[in-house]
């Protein structure tokens, strides 16, 4: 993994950690991207990646942590995130997109949360 992909990682890390969610545009710049992703495939290595570091977590039982990234105005993953849980079995063609993120993103949280001191 090279060090922007690690910082890219640890960024989704800290925001599972935090429960919070994060945009496409505030992770391209770690990858040395613009911060807007027009015309769109300016951002292809960083969709890569973040299907990558999804289906590392789902080779290792945890759920896709790439659920904490959205569309800024959308306030919603990206077709890209449903079309990878979809490859990877995670969501069914018939599920609820809105539904399945948000119980993706519960999962997320807990596994990624802090331990109780």
């Amino acid at each position: 993994m090279t060090v922007p992909e690690a910082l890219v990682f640890a960024a989704l890390v800290h925001v599972a950690h935090h429960r919070e969610l994060t945009h496409y545009q505030e992770l391209a710049p770690l990858l040395g991207l613009p911060p807007q992703g027009f015309p769109l495939h300016v951002w292809t290595p960083l969709y890569e990646l973040l299907g990558n570091i999804s289906r590392h977590e789902v080779k290792q039982g945890r759920p896709m942590l790439s659920a904490v990234v959205i569309k800024k105005l959308a306030r919603r993953p990206g077709w890209k995130f449903f079309r990878l849980a979809s490859e990877l079995g995670r969501m069914s063609e018939r599920e609820d997109k809105e539904g399945f993120w948000r119980r993706e993103l519960a999962q997320t949280y807990k596994t990624w949360e802090r331990p109780k001191t």
